[in-house]
């Protein structure tokens, strides 16, 4: 079976309640995003199939990024693709970051993490003066509740600089959190009589991670939590005198984060009966997102968003709606595409022990080189739970 025709089946379901029309120009871009890799819209025009000419393939794109009622739609497809990413799971993992789009806008995006990756399952598109904007931060988790699967326990995760009002606000969205604590803020454990400093802890983190049991975190408005301390491995990396766009990293802000990389975890997690072990984990897939970002955003190895000049926020929008579906379905069709063992013949080197590049990438060439695959019902049921497993991974003691 061609990979279009298999593509076509994944991604119906998502979008059966759309005008028929319009379903059939959203699908068709989608697959001309995953052939083309390009997500300007002259780029789509003229990766799109059919025998129009290449202006009326590029007005055709333009018409769709402009459809109000796509506007309004976007939610709903989220919905669903966050109901065929989850699947049956009763916990939930999803990652939050701000990310850039451009030089003027910014984007909250929330996504699953899978194998090294993780899947976008919604996102909103913001003025980077808005970055931090509590108002934005808190609109955004209710969206995100609709989202998701009702019944199910959603754990949200952030980094250090999503502070004390965030995770109040996850608390009172009915959700769980992990963030990592920063080295100035304070906590202070039950069993304790005075409040400590998280740098306090430094000195006494190992490798294994070491669970101080439930804390009063922050010293105004405290928040309970339990608080895991971890130190991580040395990966001995070495970084060059510049960066790849020339900047010089011994800048205030490179040594902020080079400190920050270095420091030892200090995590709150309101999820109680988690062990020690399983929220190092889960924080540990937070970086997973970056390279979501990366798949998305780059134009070398990615679907180039960080170079499309669309200023307006809707057209954004559909824009992180078209990354979404795309990555959705060149992974499911890489997890086929593995188990029926086309990996092999497209990766560069003889290695046989381990995958050569993501299931992403390789359903990217599977469709880019026309690959047929022989498919069954079963065969398709089995790469969409073998996409899920790589989720449930994360709660494994």
């Amino acid at each position: 079976m061609r990979a279009e025709t298999i593509l076509s089946r994944w991604l119906e379901p998502l979008t059966d309640f759309m005008h028929a029309k319009r379903q059939r120009a959203l699908l068709d871009v989608v697959g001309a995003l995953m052939k083309g890799r390009r997500l300007w819209v002259t780029a789509l025009g003229r990766a799109l199939p059919g025998p129009a000419k290449f202006k009326h393939r590029i007005k055709r794109v333009d018409r769709l990024l402009g459809n109000h009622r796509l506007w309004s739609e976007c939610q709903e497809v989220y919905r669903r693709l966050a109901c065929e990413v989850v699947g049956p799971s009763r916990r939930i993992v999803v990652l939050v970051d701000w990310t850039y789009v451009n030089n003027t806008e910014a984007a909250l995006v929330a996504t699953i993490p899978m194998s090294g990756r993780a899947q976008i399952v919604y996102a909103q598109v913001h003025s980077q003066k808005r970055i931090g904007n509590r108002a934005v931060q808190r609109s955004f988790l209710e969206r995100l509740q609709q989202v998701l699967p009702a019944g199910r326990q959603v754990i949200v995760v952030t980094d250090a600089g999503f502070g004390r009002s965030w995770l109040e606000d996850v608390t009172a969205c009915g959700l769980h959190f992990v963030g990592r604590l920063t080295r100035n803020n304070t906590l202070r454990p039950h069993d304790a009589d005075q409040a400590l400093r998280v740098h306090d802890l430094f000195a006494g983190a190992r490798i294994k991670p070491r669970s101080l049991g439930r804390c009063m975190v922050t010293r105004d408005r405290p928040i309970e939590a339990t608080v895991v301390v971890q130190r991580m491995k040395n990966k001995d990396r070495h970084r060059s005198k510049f960066t790849t766009r020339g900047l010089n990293p011994n800048s205030a802000l490179h040594e902020c984060y080079k400190r920050r990389a270095h420091e030892p975890w200090v995590l709150a997690c309101s999820a109680h009966e988690l062990s020690a072990s399983c929220i190092s984990r889960i924080y540990a897939s937070r970086m997973r997102c970056e390279q979501a970002f990366r798949d998305g955003k780059n134009l070398r190895f990615g679907l180039g968003l960080g170079h499309v000049s669309v200023r307006q926020t809707e057209r954004l929008h559909v824009l992180l709606l078209l990354v979404a579906l795309a990555l959705w379905a060149a992974s499911l069709l890489g997890c086929l595409g593995e188990q029926a063992g086309a990996a092999k013949p497209l990766q560069a080197n003889t290695v046989k022990t381990r995958r050569a590049f993501s299931v992403t990438v390789l359903g990217l060439l599977m469709l880019e080189h026309k690959i047929p695959i022989p498919v069954s019902r079963s065969r398709l049921r089995q790469a969409q739970s073998l996409f899920r497993q790589q989720h449930q991974l994360l709660f494994v003691a």
